[in-house]
């Protein structure tokens, strides 16, 4: 069962032991990156084509200017992603904000361009790697697991997380986004094609290819899923 419920997952990130940790957990819950993907969030502009991408440092200038705006759009360059096919990802206020303070407060001194940096002693101010969040969360994982087994009672409620990795954390975002545009269509997720618009927002979302020999494998796994979602709330209530 790939899917980690919203109270699994803010309970992975609440037992986070940094600031850095936190953020590369809420990428893969929040944003749906791969652990690779951590590695593509930029400080400085980029100009791709004759259009000129925003940076993070151009976005945290713009959370202080509108307040009001709860998201934020963000080029994920095709350098770091699979297929090598790049996407917009929404960020959400209060994680800009986490990645703003992780920057200003605890972010090593460094002249990379990436904002995500190791504070290990061996790789000090250098790029976190490839596999920094599988580690991260595997970590993270087994403290918690260790935590429901001294406290029962108190983690009664949480499903079981013994064999969820880090890409768990996206295939539950991309859950989330087909169910809820599912619902918002008014759809049954069982009735959903490859050629629906909720299939293909979802595979834009996520990055995925549309057009290849397993598209339809793709879709019947988020189908699936939403059927384990559905069980798991009704057990956890």
């Amino acid at each position: 069962m790939k899917y980690l419920l919203p109270a699994s997952r803010e309970l992975i990130y609440r037992n986070a032991d940094s600031l850095l940790e936190e953020v590369v957990l809420r990428n893969g819950g929040e944003l749906g990156c791969r652990a690779k993907e951590n590695q593509g969030f930029l400080l400085n502009d980029q100009k791709i084509g004759n259009k000129k991408e925003k940076g993070l440092l151009t976005l945290f200038k713009q959370l202080d200017m509108q307040p009001d705006q709860t998201e934020f759009k963000y080029y994920l360059s095709s350098l770091y992603t699979k297929y090598g096919r790049a996407r917009i990802l929404y960020i959400p206020r209060h994680l800009l904000e986490k990645m703003k303070r992780y920057y200003t407060e605890v972010r090593p001194e460094s002249d990379s361009n990436q904002l995500l940096l190791s504070s290990s002693n061996n790789s000090y101010g250098q790029p976190i790697s490839k596999k920094f969040a599988s580690e991260i969360f595997l970590k993270i994982k087994l403290k918690v697991m260790d935590k429901m087994e001294y406290m029962p009672t108190l983690y009664a409620r949480i499903q079981d997380i013994s064999l969820s990795t880090y890409h768990h954390l996206r295939h539950s975002f991309g859950t989330d986004i087909f169910y809820e545009l599912c619902k918002g269509q008014n759809k049954y997720y069982e009735s959903i094609t490859t050629t629906s618009a909720v299939y293909l927002e979802t595979a834009r979302r996520l990055g995925h290819k549309v057009d290849g020999r397993n598209s339809p494998e793709v879709t019947k796994r988020y189908i699936h899923s939403c059927g384990h979602r559905e069980n798991l709330l009704k057990e956890v209530a």
